[in-house]
């Protein structure tokens, strides 16, 4: 009769790590697809138009303001995956709405584009690592350290 080997055991697909970050890239791939051909037949365009006529004229500043906070909530893996793609769904819909914000506010608009890419790749590659460490409780040499909080408050 044959043993089985606990060390050999796999894990649920639930706990992998990767299988959430596999339906996200292939979800991003998707939804970047759909918004360039929407961008190429002139769907996005049609779109900022008729929903200039109706949104209010604050909007384009309030999404210049809330979409690199939407960013950062849709780029953090604390958060379950399905909460995690809707707010995923939220940001495509306000960075589609950016032009709305470019007629009135290029120079605003600029700074906030060049926000979302530091944000994209310094700032969340950072936070998840923070994240994963506090899960982890972290390990040098293989003795284990106390965990930490994950922000440090800023008066310390």
């Amino acid at each position: 009769m044959r043993e089985s080997n606990s060390v050999d055991r796999r894990e649920p697909l639930e706990d992998d790590p990767g299988v959430p970050n596999l339906v996200l890239a292939v979800a991003l791939l998707l939804l970047t697809f759909a918004w360039l051909i929407g961008w190429a037949v002139g769907w996005i365009a049609k779109m900022r138009r008729e929903l200039g006529l109706y949104l209010p004229t604050w909007f384009p500043v309030v999404n210049l303001e809330l979409t690199p906070v939407t960013y950062a909530l849709a780029g953090l893996r604390a958060m379950p995956l399905r909460v995690g793609f809707f707010v995923f769904l939220v940001f495509v819909c306000q960075a589609s709405l950016l032009g709305l914000s470019a007629e009135n506010h290029p120079i605003a608009n600029a700074i906030v584009m060049l926000f979302l890419y530091y944000e994209t790749f310094v700032l969340v590659p950072r936070w998840n690592r923070r994240f994963a460490q506090a899960r982890e409780g972290g390990s040098v040499l293989g003795i284990q350290q106390k965990r930490r909080p994950l922000f440090r408050a800023w008066w310390r």
